[in-house]
């Protein structure tokens, strides 16, 4: 799960975290794969949302930081820094 700034999803809801899951890739093609990304309030599922990553950037996978990256960018989400975390 990733802290991410607040955010508004739908009428009057706010997500704080985010999970990012990828299935169903078919590995060696070079067709675009989705990540589902999924929102939470603490721990309250409240949204599912689907990034389809480029292929480019598919093809030269190699760790999923940049995929991470690239989804987190497409939803406009903001990572809180770690000392934001801590209670």
């Amino acid at each position: 799960m990733i802290n991410i700034e607040n955010v508004t999803i739908g009428f009057n809801q706010i997500a704080n975290a985010v999970e990012l899951i990828q299935g169903g890739y078919t590995l060696g093609s070079n067709e675009g794969c989705k990540v589902k990304a999924n929102f939470f309030d603490g721990t309250n599922l409240k949204l599912q949302v689907v990034v389809t990553i480029p292929s480019e950037l598919v093809s030269t996978w190699t760790d999923d930081q940049p995929m991470i990256d690239y989804t987190l960018a497409e939803l406009g989400l903001v990572v809180k820094p770690v000392e934001e975390m801590i209670l």
